[in-house]
């Protein structure tokens, strides 16, 4: 790994940049802004960074569980420069995660650069329209710090989503939101259902087994299940760039296929694994796999077999004691519980942005009728990350879904795009006119709607992940268009010359450190790219690579 970064001797900063949350995304986001030269603050309103990824027991705050196991493998999922030790497991506990990201900050020096349990209360243009005005509470006065830029790192879980339900006033028992949920012990001896079929939804559930008095798990739609790991491989390492590459062809060309290929992919591991599947648990078919891929959890499906946790139809009303809900003939059945856990989504929140700032200002009528919207406002943001009024100083980064089912990847190259655009490094690139933002936002948005109108989605974004990465990594100067996203003399060169190389890169483990192997115009290479790249597909590095950063 590369050395310590000291920010104290860079040159004279380049502006003054606001970072609002401290999570993963906001984390990466201040370490790309310093490596630029700007001069950045990182607020957060908890006394700690890390967001989610830090166990607390204050109900009011989203957070893994203490048995939590990411969804992603260590070699899919880490920071673009700075992997998980050896000594971490395939899959990555949350201490794992949290203390990855405690040592990421100590290794660039990050910590002097944010301001912990401070609570931004109000962003907001400044009166001249030069800058922005960040407003928090400090000794009960209303402090006002002005900054050029400002990257929104909030969160895109923040802001519970429950469904209405006919008879719900009458339910006698308690209702408890998924991010209050923070561990089985209070559930002892009860009888608990869990509303939802999500990541959270799943573990929630496995969770209670063998500590509440009976489990439930009550879903609408069908999901696709896979275990963590498929063959003797975790499941990531099918998702190669050569895959990418062909499914974005079809989502381009043939969208039926763009549909069709990957959920049959997904729906052939998970019956590979779990040949017996009752029709009673509705878990086949799926929806549509665009607008929701499905769940990685290694014990749903046995506990389903096992009967510690009940598989039941989506809730229809609430009683006094319980929920009715159809069996698999249509016959209603009444369950009685003692509690519900609401698992049934999330958003990110707006409300400490002023109007002008907020990307959700303007509702479509349009997106507000549609019947799988589900309360989740449509933020209208260029390429996905950019005010489409400020593209030069005001992102975001957390209410669109990314190009990647991995956090860590797709904050870190956000984190560096966004960089070089604060930069100006971009700025030949972007559009020269309020009229072509216009224009790319509304044919975003109509994909989006028409996304939508099949099925309900966890956030809007990109419907083509790859041409998000594409943007990504040209704003980012990572090189990785030109040496591996076609057949440019780059890319033949680079092909001729670093055979074994180029075929773990476009057919191995998707490693994030391919985002730091070349040198290009943009963000810092790093030295450690090559190795971590043959250390993810089990090769030994070759000597010409050993002790050095990849010269190209």
């Amino acid at each position: 790994m590369t050395s310590t970064t000291n920010h104290e001797n860079e040159p004279k900063p380049k502006g003054r940049v606001a970072v609002l949350g401290l999570g993963i995304s906001g984390i990466v986001q201040l370490k790309n802004l310093l490596e630029e030269g700007f001069e950045v603050v990182g607020y957060e309103r908890n006394d700690y960074y890390g967001g989610l990824w830090k166990y607390t027991e204050d109900k009011k705050q989203i957070s893994v569980l203490q048995s939590t196991i990411a969804n992603t493998s260590k070699y899919f999922g880490h920071f673009t420069d700075f992997p998980f030790t050896d000594d971490v497991p395939i899959y990555p506990r949350a201490p794992d995660i949290y203390s990855n990201i405690q040592d990421y900050v100590d290794h660039f020096n990050l910590l002097p650069y944010m301001r912990l349990g401070i609570n931004v209360t109000l962003l907001e243009r400044s009166s001249d329209g030069q800058a922005w005005n960040i407003h928090h509470i400090s000794e009960e006065k209303d402090i006002v710090e002005m900054f050029d830029k400002v990257v929104v790192c909030t969160g895109p879980w923040e802001r519970s989503y429950r469904p209405k339900f006919k008879g719900e006033e009458e339910f006698k028992g308690e209702f408890v939101m998924g991010k209050e949920y923070k561990g089985p012990q209070e559930y002892a001896g009860k009888r608990v259902a869990v509303v939802g079929m999500s990541y959270t939804a799943c573990d929630t559930a496995v969770d209670l087994v063998g500590v509440a008095k009976e489990v439930y798990i009550s879903h609408r739609s069908g999901v696709r299940i896979v275990p963590r790991i498929v063959d003797g491989k975790a499941f990531d390492t099918k998702v190669t760039r050569q895959l990418q590459s062909l499914m974005t062809f079809f989502d381009r060309y043939n969208p039926w296929l763009g549909e069709y290929i990957p959920n049959k992919v997904m729906v052939s591991n998970m019956l590979k694994v779990y040949p017996n599947l009752k029709p009673e648990w509705k878990l086949l078919p799926a929806p549509p796999f665009k607008n929701t891929w499905g769940v990685i959890n290694d014990h749903i499906i046995p506990k389903f077999h096992s009967g510690e946790v009940l598989p039941l139809n989506g809730v229809k009303a609430f009683t006094p004691t319980g929920f009715i809900t159809n069996d698999h003939h249509g016959n209603e059945v009444h369950t009685e519980v003692d509690v519900v856990i609401f698992c049934t989504g999330a958003y990110f929140d707006y409300s400490n942005l002023s109007p002008e700032a907020n990307p959700t200002s303007h509702q479509p009528e349009e997106w507000e009728n549609l019947e799988h919207s589900n309360g989740m406002l449509y933020p209208r943001l260029y390429q996905n990350i950019f005010h489409p009024s400020f593209i030069d100083s005001l992102a975001f980064i957390g209410p669109c879904k990314g190009f990647s089912f991995a956090i860590h990847p797709n904050s870190d190259l956000t984190a560096q795009a966004i960089t070089q655009v604060f930069a100006g490094k971009y700025d030949h690139k972007l559009p020269k006119t309020k009229d072509e933002v216009d224009e790319w936002c509304e044919e975003n948005y109509k994909a989006n709607v028409k996304l939508v109108q099949h099925w309900r989605t966890f956030r809007t974004g990109p419907t083509i992940p790859r041409e998000f990465e594409w943007f990504l990594n040209d704003a980012a100067g990572t090189g990785v268009n030109e040496y591996l996203g076609g057949w440019g003399w780059k890319a033949w060169k680079f092909w001729w010359s670093n055979r074994e190389l180029y075929g773990l890169l476009v057919r191995g483990v998707n490693s994030p450190a391919q985002y730091r192997l070349f040198r290009g115009e943009g963000r810092k290479q790093w030295d450690g790219a090559v190795g971590m790249i043959y250390k993810a597909n089990g090769r030994e590095v070759p000597e010409r690579y050993q002790g050095k950063g990849f010269e190209w």
